[in-house]
């Protein structure tokens, strides 16, 4: 029982560190410039950096749709409609994504890798579902120790 124990709150630790999925599309403000652009921070393939003087903010999702909360107030979020966010902020749009220029290779695509085709609603629910095993996975293991723990202390 105590190895069982153990290999569970052993996974749920490992599963804190663990993600495959890809960063999420956002927004950036360089508030210098008054310019707002859309950002991608990339894969496991590719690291897309930011420029000097810029802020990602990432959406936050709800029953109402996607937001994005910056310092200089919120916008509705849409994935591939990011002009609309900084119109929405009254702050000069300039790029579909900033960070293009700065990249960085993480590692070579495999030979006959297949290019990105999947529409961006299909990586939302991914990364949704993703988020929430990481959340699971966790809760579960703790609950589960919890009870083995309780059930010990009663009998």
């Amino acid at each position: 029982m105590k190895r069982t124990v153990g290999i569970l709150v052993l996974l749920a630790a490992l599963s804190l560190f663990a993600s495959a999925a890809p960063a999420p599309w956002g927004i950036a403000v360089n508030y210098d410039t008054n310019e707002c652009a859309g950002y991608w921070g990339g894969d496991e393939f590719t690291g897309y950096g930011l420029p000097d003087g810029w802020k990602a903010y990432y959406p936050n999702y709800g029953n109402d749709g996607a937001n994005i909360t910056t310092d200089e107030g919120e916008c509705t979020f849409e994935y591939d409609h990011e002009e609309d966010c900084c119109r929405q902020l009254g702050i000069k749009y300039v790029a579909k994504n900033i960070g293009a220029g700065d990249k960085t290779q993480l590692m070579e695509r495999p030979e006959g890798y297949p290019q990105n085709k999947i529409p961006g609603w299909v990586w939302m629910l991914l990364a949704a579902a993703t988020a929430l095993i990481l959340v699971a996975v966790p809760i579960v293991a703790v609950a589960v120790v919890v009870y083995v723990v309780w059930k010990r202390k009663a009998s």
